[in-house]
């Protein structure tokens, strides 16, 4: 029996959904160490799936609509548990969650009104999506690691990880807010022009 590959990339991507669960389950239960393990592997998903797909030929409708939808649910979760337990700013939080769901709700909306659409994201929505899963481990990345890593590295500011964080958070912040008025500018434009044939 011949195995079709070209479906792996779409089956590396449903680990994401999968995981969304007990990383939640360990952010409440504050168990840093496993929540980072398990978010470790959910951005290396994210990572190998898009890599193989290309790679190899194995790209297809559903998994370009998959691997952003799993990556938007995700973040969405873990931002909004993140802001309710107080280990990010909830006006933060409120960017980053309002971005993905903006995202989406244009998605489906062009979906209603216009008809089928090829997702692709921008530049700077791709740095956007690598910052925002660097922050959230810089938020959970459990503090016996850093402490440990530091007492190594005697000449290392013991502030260093927390500056580090602050900085990602900022890029994050901003990639966020100027990739949502791009993905503004391009599908208002192309909405524009549906509309402007359909008058024609």
């Amino acid at each position: 029996m011949k195995v079709n590959w070209s479906y792996l990339p779409n089956l590396i991507t449903s680990i994401r959904f999968l995981l969304i669960y007990p990383i939640l389950q360990a952010l409440f239960a504050d168990n840093n160490l496993l929540a980072f393990c398990l978010l470790l592997i959910a951005g290396f998903s994210d990572a190998l799936d898009g890599q193989l797909a290309r790679s190899y030929g194995w790209e297809s409708q559903i998994g370009a609509f998959l691997d952003p939808l799993a990556d938007k649910i995700l973040l969405i979760s873990v931002f909004g548990t993140l802001s309710y337990l107080s280990k990010l700013p909830w006006q933060l939080g409120a960017i980053f969650i309002g971005r993905d769901i903006l995202i989406m709700l244009g998605i489906i909306v062009y979906r209603i009104y216009i008809g089928p659409m090829t997702y692709q994201a921008v530049l700077m929505s791709k740095i956007n999506t690598v910052l925002q899963f660097l922050l959230i481990l810089c938020l959970t990345i459990p503090n016996i690691v850093v402490t440990r890593v530091i007492e190594h590295l005697p000449q290392v500011n013991p502030d260093t990880p927390a500056a580090f964080s602050y900085l990602i958070m900022i890029a994050a912040t901003i990639t966020s807010l100027v990739s949502a008025v791009q993905y503004m500018v391009i599908w208002g434009s192309t909405v524009w022009k549906y509309v402007d044939v359909r008058k024609q």
